[in-house]
């Protein structure tokens, strides 16, 4: 009883503990297991869509798109309308938390593989530059 109540007073003060921070703040609030592929930003800001993405759209319909809301929508609009387009809806993450990643496709539930990174020379610029 007593340490039931020191756990809810270390919530009020503190707020609730969250699972793996770090990995959500990356991934656009979604734990690495749920992730199908992401971009960074740099790869968003990149004119056109990555086929890529737009094939795991396809393979995954009940997926969801993450949007880093730190970018401008003239770099990320094409990704919206890919999204309407295969009915995939999307979420646009407005937090304070920083990541590389402009967007993430992601699952409700785990998935079998690891997250996928098209890894072109954006990215490679990305990764020096963090």
């Amino acid at each position: 009883m007593k340490d039931r109540m020191e756990q809810i007073l270390a919530e009020g003060i503190y707020g609730k503990s969250e699972l793996k921070p770090e990995e959500k703040a990356l991934f656009l609030s979604n734990f690495a297991e749920r992730v199908i592929i992401s971009l960074t930003k740099s790869q968003v800001r990149k004119r056109g869509t990555y086929q890529e993405l737009e094939q795991f759209m396809s393979k995954y319909p009940s997926s969801r798109l993450y949007i880093n809301g730190t970018m401008n929508y003239s770099f990320y609009g094409d990704y919206i309308q890919l999204a309407n387009k295969k009915r995939i809806p999307f979420t646009i993450v407005n937090d304070s938390k920083t990541s590389p990643l402009g967007i993430v496709l992601a699952s409700g539930q785990a998935t079998p593989d690891d997250p996928v990174f098209v890894q072109d020379e954006l990215y490679q610029d990305d990764l020096k530059n963090r």
